[in-house]
Order: structure tokens, then sequence, then C-alpha cells
């Protein structure tokens, strides 16, 4: 008997499949960081930018 998400949505794509693919380099937590410092970075240039 199938998935019941196979049955209404069709098998789960390859994309989609999780430790199927390698995110490489990139991966969520990274970016997060990445995107946290970058953005507290910018914080403190632009109160810097006006003293």
């Amino acid at each position: 008997m199938p998935r019941i998400t196979e049955l209404i949505g069709g098998p789960l794509g390859k994309h989609s499949n999780p430790g199927r693919i390698n995110p490489g380099f990139f991966t969520i937590e990274r970016v997060l960081v990445i995107l946290t410092v970058v953005a507290a970075l910018l914080a403190v240039a632009s109160k810097n930018a006006y003293a």
C-alpha cells in the first residue's frame, strides 16, 4: 500500500529527498550565521557612520 502522500501528490522528488543530495559548503546553518554576521556588521557600520 503506497503512503498517503504518494497517493495524493505523487512520489517524493529528488530535490526534496533528505540525505540524497549534498548541499556542499552552504548548509542552512552556515547561511544563517553568515546573514546574521552581515546584518550585525551593517548595523555597527551604520551606527558609527553618523557619529
